[in-house]
């Protein structure tokens, strides 16, 4: 028994030391690399990077050199059993606002090793709350919204394509 827990504790110090000693700039600049394939490119934002989180700050990103999303905020924590990304002050393109808000004030992506298959998504779009799941073996994306009528009003073009529930929110499924 005492060898078991041992054994245990082992695998888990391991892990652990895996996650705080990776090399998260190294990752970071290999994913802007199959970005770039892809014509998305990103300005150089600053760059922190701690034991358990990799932080990005004032970040642009371009598509096909035009200006689409401006982040204030990129924090990624990395824990044995949870992976959580939390983007803040998104600032959308003004020529994406008929479908998108031109605002989001947090989204956050979240993965728990004890349901593997589901990212948990949550945001606060300043009118308008969003949670939903992308199931990774289906590839699918649902999302519920629920908005001020402000919201409903701005974004018709958004919420057309979506499913209105008994509750007044809207459902968005998305295959990938």
């Amino acid at each position: 028994m005492i060898r078991l827990f041992k054994y245990i504790v082992f695998i888990v110090l391991f892990l652990e030391s895996l996650v705080v000693f990776i090399p998260k700039t190294n990752l970071y600049y290999y994913i802007l690399n199959k970005l770039q394939v892809r014509h998305i490119n990103t300005t150089q934002g600053s760059l922190k990077d701690e034991f358990f989180s990799f932080s990005i700050f004032d970040l642009k990103i371009f598509y096909d050199n035009l200006n689409i999303i401006n982040i204030k905020s990129i924090n990624t924590k990395t824990y044995i059993l949870l992976s959580k990304v939390e983007l803040s002050d998104l600032k959308i393109d003004s020529s994406l606002k008929k479908f998108l808000p031109s605002k989001i004030r947090y989204i956050i992506i979240s993965h728990n090793i004890a349901d593997p298959l589901k990212v948990k998504i949550k945001a606060d779009l300043f009118q308008a709350t969003a949670h939903g799941v992308y199931d990774i073996k289906t590839n699918k994306v649902t999302m519920i919204i629920k908005g001020s009528k402000q919201f409903v009003k701005l974004y018709g073009k958004l919420l057309s394509q979506a499913k209105k529930l008994k509750t007044g929110e809207y459902q968005i499924e998305y295959k990938l």
